[in-house]
């Protein structure tokens, strides 16, 4: 008859194995930690398999009885990897900063896309980056889908005060993740970015905020007007595009400069 030591450590090894197995099934995180800035790195290990690398900023505190916005940031394609730092580069310091950090107590992520993955469906036609027509999710988009409903599922999200931004290829993934889920966001800020304007009527009802950069070479300011003008015919009552005179690709940088910004997109909310 096995010792009860023996049986103590069979029934550990049944846990850990029942554990690796039920993990194939659902999403969880695999990995966290949080580092001096606050930033907690995290591998979230979702339903199909596959880890998604992210970064996430809570609350400085957090009230069981309040519920806070989620605001979701998606990087261009410069910042694409798995060391699950890079995205954070262009505009995360905005949103770590302790001011701003005590005024908008806010749950921020900020995913990071693998090499030679995209956002959304796009093309580069004589070095410049263009939308291709919408099909299915790419995969990368659709595991940060997934991170997102795990998101309101483990934590005090208000639901309707779900925000999204993106800058270059992170731009056309805002547009896309809109068409594809437009009933999830109640404000979207894409930057120098492009899309399908055959689905802008999805999410006309939207409020919008639409940057880009006049002298951009990258990507032709010229999609995000194609995009607003179908915006407006789709009957969108609240969607302003902003263009930057003499400012090329890093429309980012004067986008989150621009007055009252933060003060409009934290105000948006589905219950308006």
């Amino acid at each position: 008859m096995p010792q009860p030591k023996i049986m103590r450590q069979i029934f550990l090894f049944l846990v850990i194995v029942f554990s690796a197995c039920k993990q194939t099934d659902q999403s969880s995180v695999i990995n966290s930690q949080v580092s001096p800035d606050g930033w907690e790195a995290v591998a979230f290990y979702d339903s199909t398999g596959n880890v998604v690398l992210y970064n996430l900023l809570k609350p400085l505190s957090v009230d069981d009885d309040q519920l806070y916005p989620l605001v979701l940031f998606l990087h261009g394609a410069g910042e694409r990897g798995n060391d699950n730092k890079a995205q954070l580069v262009h505009i995360a310091p905005i949103f770590k900063s302790d001011s701003i950090r005590e005024k908008y107590p806010s749950f921020v992520v900020f995913p990071q896309c693998p090499k030679d993955e995209f956002w959304a469906a796009m093309e580069e036609i004589d070095g410049e980056w263009k939308p291709v027509s919408s099909g299915p999710v790419d995969p990368s988009l659709g595991r940060v889908m997934g991170v997102v409903d795990n998101m309101i599922d483990s934590y005090p999200i208000d639901t309707n005060r779900i925000y999204i931004s993106g800058l270059s290829m992170g731009g056309f993934g805002t547009f896309d993740y809109l068409a594809r889920e437009p009933k999830k966001f109640a404000a979207a800020i894409p930057i120098c970015g492009g899309g399908d304007t055959a689905f802008a009527k999805n999410y006309a009802h939207v409020p919008m905020k639409i940057f880009h950069g006049a002298d951009d070479q990258v990507v032709s300011p010229q999609l995000s007007r194609d995009v607003h003008q179908a915006l407006l015919q789709a009957g969108a009552k609240e969607v302003e595009y902003v263009e930057f005179p003499g400012v090329g690709h890093d429309a980012w940088t004067p986008a989150y400069q621009y007055e009252g910004l933060l003060d409009w997109m934290y105000s948006q909310s589905k219950m308006k």
